[in-house]
């Protein structure tokens, strides 16, 4: 098995649309991991969210350790 690393964004929001992002940001992320063709090689993944901000700007990051189980 090996450990696959990937960092998944989303587009600038303000603090208003923030809440709204992270929900459809997190719905995004499921409906990929539970896709066929994906969860068919991975065993499991650890989520970490980050949001940093800038100029009232918020930018969503998702960090995502994810441990291979099949070759791709």
């Amino acid at each position: 098995m090996r450990e696959i690393f990937s960092t998944l964004t989303a587009p600038n929001c303000t603090g208003e649309e923030i809440s709204f992002e992270l929900d459809r940001f997190n719905k995004a992320v499921k409906k990929l991991f539970k896709r066929r063709n994906v969860a068919h090689f991975f065993k499991g993944c650890i989520r970490k969210l980050e949001v940093t901000t800038g100029q009232e700007q918020y930018i969503p990051l998702l960090y995502s350790p994810s441990q291979k189980v099949a070759n791709l």
